[in-house]
């Protein structure tokens, strides 16, 4: 191919200028110093697809106007390894295996109160006063009746009548913790979307995380297990 043949040719990159000329546009460069590798584009989310293309990283050549028909591209080179500016940077946009990574400031953590349990550590408790703090006389009050509901529901027609009960080792024979009358409701849901699989802990379920959260303050790091939450 002569020199008319190719000054007759507009190009669209440098790239293909050199490959018409039988050049390597990797090899082929005129200065070591001057030339830079070519930077893979990253075009963002919004963009693929369309025809307008954004480069990922700067550094290399900027996207130069169409030269005329006969003419040469002409393009102009920032400095090697020179970044934009991150308030330029637009947001959503994929980003390169050239660009340093970001570590992501942490959140300052700011407890409501001091971490640990919340209870006057200069005093003794007894084991039943802990255990009071849990199980308090309204959820032991809400056991007693719910059991009493459901071993009458359950000895209704039998020889043996059902004798109410409040003591908490002859409510641990027949421990029933939701209301017989709720649960009936919630079969009835069974199949739908508003059934619900908890129902027959809920009361203690409750009571149990409103005493978590008033006695004890978690701290900043904590271990969730796979058996707490599931993956």
């Amino acid at each position: 191919m002569d020199e008319d043949s190719v000054s007759d040719h507009s190009y669209d990159s440098s790239a293909e200028e050199m490959f018409l000329e039988g050049k390597d546009p990797l090899l082929d460069h005129d200065s070591v110093s001057d030339w830079e590798p070519p930077v893979p584009w990253c075009p963002s989310p919004t963009e693929a697809g369309s025809s307008s293309r954004t480069p990922a990283v700067s550094g290399s050549t900027t996207t130069p106007a169409r030269p005329s028909r006969g003419g040469k591209r002409v393009t102009k080179k920032r400095r090697k390894g020179s970044v934009e500016p991150a308030g330029r940077e637009v947001e959503g946009q994929w980003h390169c295996l050239l660009e340093e990574d970001v570590e992501p400031r942490a959140p300052i953590f700011r407890p409501k109160r001091q971490p640990g349990p919340q209870l006057d550590m200069t005093l003794k408790y007894s084991p039943m006063q802990l255990f009071q703090l849990f199980f308090t006389p309204a959820v032991v009050d809400s056991l007693v009746c719910n059991t009493n509901k459901y071993g009458a529901r359950k000895q209704a027609g039998k020889k043996e009548a059902w004798k109410p009960i409040s003591m908490f080792l002859n409510i641990s024979r027949a421990l029933h913790i939701s209301d017989p009358e709720v649960d009936e409701e919630n079969d009835r849901r069974r199949g739908t979307a508003r059934f619900d699989r908890l129902c027959k802990v809920k009361p203690l379920y409750a009571s149990m995380v409103e005493a978590c959260k008033t006695h004890f303050q978690p701290a900043q790091n904590l271990s969730i297990d796979e058996r707490m939450h599931p993956i």
